[in-house]
C-alpha cells in the first residue's frame, strides 16, 4: 500500500476552481475553497467502510 499524504497534510495546494466532472463549476476565493476541502477531508476521514447490498439494485 502507498502511504500518501492526506489533504488535511498539504496545505500549500491551493487552488480557486473546482472543475468537477458531473455538476456545475465553483469559483471560490483560494482561502474560503481550502477551508472547505480541509473539512471535507476532516469529515471523510471519520468515515468507515460499510457493506454494499448489490442485490438491492437492478443494473
Amino acid at each position: 500500500m502507498v502511504d500518501t499524504p492526506r489533504w488535511s497534510e498539504t496545505p500549500a495546494t491551493r487552488f480557486e476552481w473546482l472543475l468537477p466532472g458531473h455538476g456545475d463549476r465553483a469559483h471560490l476565493p483560494a482561502a474560503e475553497a481550502a477551508g472547505r476541502m480541509r473539512a471535507l477531508a476532516t469529515r471523510t476521514a471519520a468515515l468507515r467502510p460499510r457493506p454494499v447490498d448489490f442485490t438491492a439494485m437492478r443494473w
